[in-house]
């Protein structure tokens, strides 16, 4: 591991007043405060590194928890996420000029040094000023992800690891104060509490309308990262209708459009030169049909998450959609809806 820069090598540690006050001074965002964070709030985060970077080179690095000397040569996986100083606000400039953000990496540990000096080219070729995250990889594990507003918290799980970007078998609780509404997930009271005030506590810091994800392995609660949407303020959304999960409210009205994740390129070349507005129909919210929300009227799913990348942006843009189970098989290329 000689290859390793010294100031990875030698990362900081943070008080919880100097995050803090970093934090509300606009030098940390939001994912890399929550990791770091987490120990303060009394739960841990997988361990790893937070690399910054500025006007094109290295700033520093940070310990996300203590004691990590051996990190990059401990662990079988590990996973390089980034962290963006960017908000919502230049989702449509990022659309028009189909500027893809970076993605994550998984790697195993022999390849670890590499594809963290690649990710940092990637990185530096889309912005001068990034985090990079470095985490172990659980290789099983269960994926939490939670939102609150005044009324209500929302928790989902599920043992899909792409949990964020439009997973199956998503199993929901909703809680009113501490009592359960809907429980699919059995959780421990003691394990849904723990998500419900840890969500609570990075609300109360980070601002309303946040996505708090975590791990769940070996019966032990860790946080993966907490990020706001772009509106300040929480956005409330009804949890069930009849045989139906709404996403986001409205009335769901036009021609319906079956979409297959893996063409969107020639979907999208398609409705640029037509103009046509489509309730769009498949089988999960798929985080690539972000590219397709100017041309959607709204949005039916056959299951999914609530609380995944595209829901939480059809909530934010005013998109109406639902998850209705059956509905690949009940609707049809064509077919006219309209959903109160």
């Amino acid at each position: 591991m000689d290859r390793i820069p010294h100031w990875i090598a030698d990362p900081l540690s943070l008080t919880s007043g100097e995050l803090k006050n970093r934090f509300k001074m606009g030098e940390f965002p939001d994912k890399s405060f929550s990791v770091l964070y987490a120990r303060w709030l009394g739960i841990p985060a997988p361990s790893g590194l937070v690399l910054e970077f500025g006007n094109r080179g290295a700033v520093r690095s940070y310990c996300i928890a203590p004691g990590i000397e051996d990190f990059l040569t401990s662990h079988d996986l590990y996973l390089i996420r980034y962290d963006f100083r960017g908000d919502f606000d230049k989702l449509e400039k990022w659309m028009k000029e189909k500027k893809s953000r970076p993605t994550a990496i998984l790697c195993q540990r022999d390849d670890i040094v590499d594809q963290i000096e690649k990710s940092i080219e990637i990185g530096q070729r889309y912005t001068d000023n990034f985090f990079v995250i470095i985490t172990e990889r659980f290789p099983f594990y269960t994926h939490v992800m939670s939102s609150m507003n005044d009324s209500y918290t929302y928790i989902e799980c599920s043992d899909d690891s792409d949990a964020t970007h439009g997973c199956r078998n998503t199993k929901l609780c909703v809680l009113s104060g501490k009592d359960r509404i809907i429980d699919e997930t059995n959780f421990s009271d003691e394990m849904i509490m723990q998500i419900h005030n840890v969500t609570k506590q990075m609300s109360s810091i980070i601002g309303g309308n946040l996505i708090c994800e975590f791990n769940i392995r070996q019966n032990i609660l860790y946080l993966s990262t907490a990020q706001r949407s772009s509106k300040a303020e929480p956005v409330s959304f009804p949890y069930l209708e009849k045989d139906a999960k709404v996403i986001s409210v409205g009335a769901i009205q036009g021609i319906i459009k079956r979409l297959d994740e893996k063409r969107i390129a020639d979907i999208i070349a398609e409705f640029s030169e037509t103009g046509k507005r489509y309730v769009f129909l498949a089988e999960r919210p798929y985080s690539e049909f972000v590219d397709l929300l100017p041309f959607a009227s709204g949005f039916i799913f056959e299951e999914g998450s609530m609380l995944c990348h595209l829901a939480v942006l059809l909530r934010e843009k005013e998109t109406p959609a639902r998850i209705i189970h059956g509905s690949t098989e009940k609707y049809k290329e064509g077919d006219r809806v309209f959903l109160r």
